[in-house]
């Protein structure tokens, strides 16, 4: 089954640009356009051609893009073991939180990672890695 996508009316390039906080001027840089023809545009008096309004709603989505901060993607708080702890403990972690690297912490200072990858890899070269140490 094919799912086509709502057409978008350029009128509401206007909401669109406004709840990114962006002026014309910048949509219309990033766009490869004039202010005025934002301007135009956001008023229903153009009717763009269809490879105008693609870039325009590229420069669009790249200014969402841009404004997603790490604090809105991060993981809190921060799963963490300290160097001393044993390789199979922070196995046990990944797996109970579903996560796929673990910083090794001293103190509140971060001194490396562990990750899936590392693990698989030095389970190769060790075959008591569960009894090994973080660091």
């Amino acid at each position: 089954m094919v799912v086509l996508p709502r057409p978008i009316d350029p009128r509401e390039i206007k909401r669109i640009r406004k709840e990114l906080g962006i002026t014309q001027e910048e949509l219309a840089k990033r766009a490869g356009v004039t202010q005025a023809y934002i301007a135009k545009l956001e008023n229903g008096k153009v009717d763009p051609r269809l490879s105008t309004f693609n870039r325009i709603l590229e420069a669009l989505i790249s200014c969402k893009k841009s404004k997603i901060k790490a604090k809105t993607i991060m993981s809190s708080p921060i799963i963490g073991v300290k160097p001393y702890e044993k390789v199979e403990k922070v196995i046990k972690l990944m797996n109970e939180n579903n996560i796929s690297q673990v910083p090794v912490l001293a103190g509140s200072k971060v001194v490396g990672s562990i990750t899936e990858r590392s693990l698989v890899r030095k389970s190769m070269d060790f075959e008591d890695v569960y009894e090994r140490k973080a660091m």
